[in-house]
């Protein structure tokens, strides 16, 4: 064991939980994901993961772990999209892990994250579909202009062309 450790080599041990190897395989694989990826697997492993069944031995990890995870983490309000991502970073964990020959199988494979609703597009109404690019621009201008500034300030009280307005000043369109 001692000398896997020193030659690089995952440490194969019966006795390593889910929680070791998870903490373990994130700081193996951190060099090769973006940091914004590292810190979304970290979360996952962190507050998902790891307090649902870390401390069960990873060769006794089974599909009906990562099922009643599944289940409880749409319960506790998590979208599906998130609760497939996190079976897509479990499933990339447990793969490397039979890939080192920690696990005789990847029980990623067998398990079955939730379907994903598909949503009705929302559609912009002319007027919508005028003014938001015009107010993202305007709101991300590198050095907002006085008119960016009048713009803000008009669109924001209601004041927009064609549209009844509050009563007309000296500065109306």
């Amino acid at each position: 064991m001692l000398k896997a450790k020193l030659d690089g080599l995952p440490i194969i041990t019966d006795r390593q939980t889910v929680k070791d190897f998870l903490l373990s395989w994130l700081e193996t694989v951190r060099p090769s994901l973006r940091a914004r990826a590292w810190r979304r697997y970290s979360e996952y492993v962190r507050l998902h993961a790891v307090p649902e069944f870390g401390r069960i031995l990873l060769s006794r990890l089974t599909p009906q772990h990562l099922q009643r995870l599944y289940a409880r983490k749409l319960e506790q309000g998590l979208s599906a999209m998130t609760v497939r991502h996190l079976h897509a970073m479990l499933h990339k964990a447990l793969a490397d892990a039979a890939r080192w020959g920690l696990v005789a199988r990847n029980v990623g494979d067998l398990a079955t994250p939730p379907r994903v609703e598909r949503q009705e597009m929302k559609t912009l109404i002319p007027q919508e579909a005028f003014w938001r690019p015009l107010l993202y621009q305007l709101s991300y201008a590198p050095a907002p202009s006085e008119y960016s500034k009048v713009a803000r300030i008009r669109v924001k009280d209601g004041r927009r062309p064609g549209l009844e307005a509050p009563a007309p000043g000296p500065d109306s369109w």
